[in-house]
């Protein structure tokens, strides 16, 4: 089984949520400097009981604890997951699938639906015509044909992913420069993509999301948005470089939005 990295801000009953479904693969967790005592200590507990924690003294942020968390991976892969998520049976079967399908597929997202499993949340990342990422088909059914459909994109989103570690680290990991997160994972995947590797979206491969349910711990989530996508724009959007990696098909953007 491949390891699974978990960043950690606050919310410990999440983390207690998730833990029982990543049974049988290799945890590591990674505290960002929690502001509650309460999930500092359960993540503490999970560590006695030999589950890798990387505790941070101060609040690096989201790509930061990824690259920590990362850099402790042995394997040729490894899946990143938000602890506002909960896996659905099959989905490390499906999501390695895909993965060994071609050895070019860096990244190999899943399709995440709301709590009650009804709607669409995020099946892969493309582009508005304006170079700013777009979540395809959010609030569709589930039982759209276009939700159902496997297909490589330009970019997937990192709230679950299962990520080749060889490419991960060729690309140098998130950029930190995104700061507390937000837009990193499509400036990850666009890096990927100009090193000859490709983001794939696996539809069988589901999980229910809490969205932004971490996000709750912090006072600054307008911020950290507004940073992201200022720093996305700069990077990818005025310099041009998203038009050369932009999938060239055909995307019905009716029900998409703006991360």
């Amino acid at each position: 089984m491949a390891d699974v990295v978990v960043p950690i801000f606050g919310r410990g009953d999440l983390l207690r949520r998730l833990m029982p479904a990543l049974e049988g693969h290799d945890v590591i967790l990674v505290d960002d400097a929690s502001p509650d005592d309460e999930t500092r200590a359960i993540v503490r507990g999970y560590a006695e009981r030999g589950v890798r924690a990387v505790f941070h003294e101060r609040n690096l942020g989201f790509p930061a604890s990824v690259n920590d968390g990362a850099a402790l991976v042995g394997g040729d892969r490894f899946f990143l997951m938000n602890t506002d998520v909960m896996p659905q049976a099959g989905w490390a079967e499906q999501m390695g699938r895909a993965l060994e399908a071609d050895r070019r597929t860096g990244a190999v997202g899943a399709l995440i639906l709301s709590p009650d499993g009804l709607m669409v949340q995020h099946d892969g990342v493309d582009f508005r015509d304006d170079g700013l990422p777009v979540h395809l088909y959010r609030f569709f059914t589930r039982r759209a044909p276009e939700v159902n459909t496997p297909r490589e994109l330009s970019m997937v989103t990192y709230a679950a992913v299962l990520l080749r570690t060889s490419a991960f680290r060729e690309v140098g990991m998130l950029d930190t420069a995104f700061g507390y997160g937000m837009y990193d994972d499509c400036d990850a995947g666009l890096r990927m993509r100009e090193k000859g590797w490709a983001c794939v979206y696996q539809p069988a491969a589901v999980f229910l999301h809490d969205e932004s349910a971490s996000f709750t711990a912090r006072s600054d989530d307008l911020e950290i948005r507004m940073a992201g996508k200022e720093h996305f724009i700069e990077k990818w959007v005025e310099s041009g470089r998203w038009k050369d990696l932009r999938i060239n098909r055909e995307i019905t953007l009716s029900g998409c939005r703006d991360r």
